[in-house]
């Protein structure tokens, strides 16, 4: 699958430029809701690697609101899930950990990320914002801060992650293909994986429609429950 890149390895200024020139509108639009965000509600205040729980705690609460509304599991209701969280929040390593990134509209919380960080790369992970400002999304004023932050400093890569998304197709400039499997020593239990992938493979290469995704949606919905309990 596609993974979706942006690139801003020449600068953020380049990078607009670039898009501006691909006949792409997104930032242009962005830079119109933040104007009127600021006019409606207050300064538009953006925090990298911020260190306050509260907006953690935020991010997380607004996260179990979005999979309850959205009919998805819980995560978090899993301890190791949470611990891992924690973990990334709290790691500073340079090569390595997490980045809480936040953006307040006035004196709310508008929206807040959680990102990880490699050496060069911020990867987006949890994403969430105050659904009372949506008609301002957000979520995209604070990914142009981001993108605009990462100017002069280590990273030069947003990888957004794969999904056919709009705003994913719109921010990336580049793309990069990422597998997806597993991998499991000689046993009965590799045996019957292996064939519960070949059926997937199989029934995913008939011309079936949304029915060829149906073993792969229910392969993954076992390996959730299965990883969670």
């Amino acid at each position: 699958a596609d993974s979706w890149i942006v690139d801003v390895s020449a600068g953020y200024e380049a990078y607009a430029t670039d898009r501006k020139s691909a006949g792409v509108g997104v930032l242009k639009d962005i830079d119109k809701k933040r104007r009127k965000a600021e006019r409606e509600i207050g300064p538009a205040r953006y925090a990298a690697m911020s260190e306050s729980r509260a907006d953690f705690d935020q991010l997380i609460a607004w996260k179990r609101e979005q999979l309850l509304a959205t009919g998805q599991t819980d995560l978090f209701k899993t301890d190791w899930v949470n611990r891992l969280v924690e973990d990334m929040f709290a790691r500073r390593d340079p090569d390595f950990g997490g980045g809480l990134y936040t953006l307040h509209l006035g004196d709310e919380l508008a929206a807040v990320h959680l990102h990880l960080r490699g050496a060069h790369t911020i990867h987006g992970w949890l994403i969430a914002h105050n659904a009372k400002f949506d008609r301002y999304s957000p979520g995209l004023l604070l990914f142009q801060d981001i993108l605009k932050g990462m100017d002069g400093g280590p990273h030069t890569r947003l990888d957004l992650g794969t999904g056919d998304y709009r705003f994913k197709r719109e921010l990336s400039n580049a793309r990069q293909t990422v597998v997806f499997g597993f991998y499991g020593a000689p046993s009965p239990a590799t045996f019957v994986r292996s064939a519960a992938w070949g059926v997937r493979q199989v029934a995913e290469a008939l011309p079936l429609g949304r029915m060829s995704a149906l073993p792969g949606k229910a392969m993954r919905r076992i390996d959730l429950l299965r990883g969670l309990h």
